[in-house]
């Protein structure tokens, strides 16, 4: 049985070893392409407001044949990004 290749990883929690296919996969879901269905289903806010929010730049999204679309890892950040702003406030 061949072993796995271990990766090192900085994480928010210090380094740690990862499992090779672990990573690929994250790598994969993270760089995953959301529609503005899915902000909706995942924020529980009207298209409405996702598509003011993303017209105002609070989520970072591009265009696909002209359907907007945000990267789970974008949204992730953009979410991370408006928590700490309204606990400053």
């Amino acid at each position: 049985m061949a072993r796995k290749s271990l990766i090192p990883v900085d994480t928010e929690h210090g380094m740690a070893l990862v499992n090779e296919d672990y990573l690929r996969e994250r790598t994969r879901i993270e760089d995953e392409l959301l529609t503005i269905g899915d902000l909706v289903e995942l924020t529980k806010f009207s298209p409405t407001k996702v598509r003011r929010m993303i017209h105002d730049g609070e989520i970072p999204a591009f265009k696909v044949g002209g359907d907007w679309r945000i990267t789970r890892r974008e949204y992730r950040r953009a979410a991370a990004n408006q928590f700490k702003t309204r606990r400053a406030a």
